[in-house]
């Protein structure tokens, strides 16, 4: 049953037309966010507009183009950081390039707390699953609550995320989607780090790259 007293905000910021998502508890107004990669101000902006403070943020992955808002929002609404600790390198490698390609970067902090497989993350009444989906990175995990998935750069909407970069492997992330994403009820709702929200039934009867 889904939590009627939810709300998922999605915010997508350049360059990299990166998805942050704010998912918030009406009834205690506070809120998770997730993946602040750039335009703090703009995202600072909507949290206080709908009302929320934000205890947690809570990162999928390390890659700059997530995690270049992160700083300057933790510091502003003294939130703790949760990221997998196995991404710290990831993130520390982005740090040259992030301050080069996205106009607002902070460096960001290490995380608060490093996230494991079956771990939860919550504020108010909403609460996270967390689910270790590494491949895109070596401590990519995917975020699950109430009929949602949050599934950072693992998969998208008809495609899966890179494994090029830094860290990336490409054994590991299509074990990560068949064991752990794709056994997720067909009607669960994947929200990604770039581009439209699918859903699990879609992506296993439609996506290419898993067909």
């Amino acid at each position: 049953m889904l939590n009627t007293n939810r709300i998922i905000k999605r915010i997508t910021v350049p360059p990299f037309m990166e998805n942050i998502y704010i998912v918030g508890d009406l009834q205690s107004s506070t809120a998770i966010l997730i993946d602040p990669g750039a335009q703090a101000n703009q995202v600072l902006f909507e949290i206080n507009r709908l009302g929320f403070s934000v205890p947690v943020v809570a990162n999928t992955h390390g890659h700059l183009d997530h995690v270049g808002a992160v700083n300057q929002i933790t510091e502003t609404m003294a939130s703790s950081f949760c990221m997998s600790h196995l991404d710290i390198p990831v993130m520390e490698a982005g740090f040259l390039q992030g301050s080069e390609m996205i106009p607002d970067w902070q460096n960001p902090p290490l995380p608060d707390r490093d996230l494991h497989d079956g771990d939860l993350i919550s504020a108010g009444a909403i609460s996270l699953q967390v689910i270790a989906t590494p491949g895109h990175t070596p401590g990519g995990v995917s975020f699950l609550g109430d009929g949602v998935l949050f599934s950072g750069d693992t998969l998208f909407r008809r495609s899966v995320g890179r494994t090029d970069l830094f860290g990336g492997d490409e054994r590991t992330l299509f074990r990560s989607i068949s064991e752990q994403l794709l056994n997720l009820p067909d009607e669960t709702i994947v929200y990604p780090g770039h581009g439209a929200e699918t859903t699990i039934g879609e992506e296993k009867a439609n996506n290419p790259f898993l067909i």
